[in-house]
């Protein structure tokens, strides 16, 4: 009886492990732009903000990736679907000095995170590599996956700000937005 019971718990967790490694091969999005907009981190969730001025400490951007799901996809059947052009690497800079080590048109994706259901993941991880997108609808049909970036480290001087993310991907593709000017306080 007992290697019964071994046997059917086997069975049941190579079916889960195979089930949460499944990728979804025939379930792709293209990524097809980028668009970049300033976030207020001083409510419970980020909020997209229009504000001239923001504290650093409750500063972040929102990243949305314009998608289309390819001819195989299918909506309706499930929301998670694997990027067909995957992510090779991504720059966000500032047109203005951020610190001492980091001056105008200096990598600073090391200090933002990614937010996602109240836990934090570097920047580069979560984006690149195999990844499934966490595909939204818009009232007008078309899709895209929104991403909150939370900046985790302060500027050593309050300026104005214009952020700019670039993206390139495996195919070489390159999508690039820029937000608008926003003062950072300290």
């Amino acid at each position: 009886m007992k290697m019964i019971k071994f046997g059917v718990y086997l069975l049941l967790v190579s079916g889960l492990i195979f089930a949460c490694t499944q990728k979804y091969d025939n379930e792709l999005v293209n990524i097809e732009k980028i668009n970049l907009f300033l976030s207020d981190n001083r409510f419970e969730e980020p909020t997209t903000s229009n504000e001239e001025s923001l504290s650093a400490k409750a500063f972040g951007l929102k990243l949305y990736l314009d998608l289309e799901l390819t001819e195989d996809s299918d909506w309706e059947d499930e929301p998670d679907f694997s990027v067909k052009n995957t992510i090779d690497s991504i720059i966000i800079t500032s047109s203005s000095n951020f610190d001492s080590e980091h001056q105008s048109g200096e990598n600073l994706i090391n200090h933002f995170s990614v937010f996602e259901n109240y836990m934090f993941y570097s920047v580069q991880d979560y984006l690149s590599g195999d990844r499934v997108a966490k595909v939204n609808e818009r009232k007008d049909g078309s899709f895209f996956e929104s991403i909150d970036l939370l900046l985790k480290e302060l500027p050593t001087q309050e300026e104005n700000h214009e952020f700019t993310i670039r993206i390139v991907t495996m195919n070489n593709e390159v999508f690039e937005a820029t937000s608008p000017s926003i003062q950072l306080t300290l």
